[in-house]
């Protein structure tokens, strides 16, 4: 009996030693893979029209280390741009978007640690 619980407890430590490292490059870190983001914040500057530093207010779990503190996010050319209007979430473009506006913002962060807009939102 001693002998299949040593056994066990032998493959328990080996999935851990194993399946710990695959846990962490979930964490949003530099060098990880690119993962999901959501952020509501509010714009504090648009720098040459390509990237927005924003404070951020709340967001997903990779936001959580920088909420109440300034953000940088990056915009591309494939970033789309939307507000929410009384007759619902209409399409503008990025030169609708202006310091002071309420955001959300969802996106990617790259391997690099690097914010990427894929999609942001202006707030009534």
């Amino acid at each position: 009996m001693r002998k299949k619980l040593a056994v066990l407890a032998v493959f328990a430590l080996l999935a851990l030693v194993t399946v710990t490292p695959a846990l962490a490059s979930g964490s949003g870190v530099k060098g990880a893979s690119p993962q999901h983001f959501s952020v509501l914040c509010t714009i504090t500057d648009i720098d040459d029209r390509d990237t927005f530093t924003v404070q951020v207010l709340e967001g997903s779990r990779l936001i959580w280390p920088s909420i109440g503190q300034a953000l940088i996010v990056l915009t591309t050319p494939d970033t789309l741009y939307y507000e929410w209007t009384p007759d619902g979430l209409v399409s503008v473009t990025l030169e609708d978007v202006e310091v002071g506006d309420r955001t959300n913002i969802h996106g990617m962060v790259a391997e690099d640690g690097d914010f990427t807009a894929g999609r942001v939102i202006v707030s009534p």
